[in-house]
């Protein structure tokens, strides 16, 4: 029902999710010490980054999410971003992972051509001819979503932690 309206549904939730962030965040650097100062001297430039990939991402999804019929697909298919990050943080973090954590990522993308290729081998009269676009575009959203990530963990979850 909400296919018209993926944009105003991504505009609408960032208009209410970040006012939402700056009430608890003021009063906490505020009246707390939560937040220390070395934490406070993070160039804010690097949460617009962050922010860009978040929103890149979630824009992504909200369209993907509204065009994809069956929601069964969209939880599946949301799950590739496990070897996807795997992927991202190998090459761009240099981290390394088990034998068992790779079984694990390939027993996900054995799943995903599990469910997916029957619906795109055999389509049937009531399949929408656009679903591999949008559950593409759901995929491709785990890229961005992913770049957030390694990118918090680079600029700061490390330099707190060392």
């Amino acid at each position: 029902p909400m296919h018209n309206y993926p944009l105003v549904t991504s505009v609408l939730s960032t208009a209410i999710y970040v006012p939402m962030s700056f009430i608890y965040i003021i009063p906490v650097s505020i009246f707390t010490n939560w937040i220390t100062e070395e934490q406070k001297a993070i160039p804010k430039f690097k949460f617009g980054v962050m922010g860009f990939f978040d929103s890149i991402a979630g824009i992504m999804q909200t369209f993907a999410v509204n065009y994809i019929t069956n929601a069964s697909t969209i939880v599946l298919v949301q799950q590739s971003a496990i070897p996807i990050s795997m992927l991202m943080s190998t090459y761009l973090l240099n981290a390394t992972y088990t034998k068992a954590q790779y079984a694990g990522a390939g027993v996900v993308l054995l799943g995903i051509a599990v469910v997916l290729a029957p619906s795109f081998l055999q389509p049937t009269d009531t399949s929408d001819p656009n679903n591999l676009l949008w559950i593409s575009i759901l995929v491709l959203s785990c890229i961005p979503m992913c770049l957030s990530s390694i990118y918090k963990e680079k600029v700061c979850i490390r330099r707190f932690v060392l």
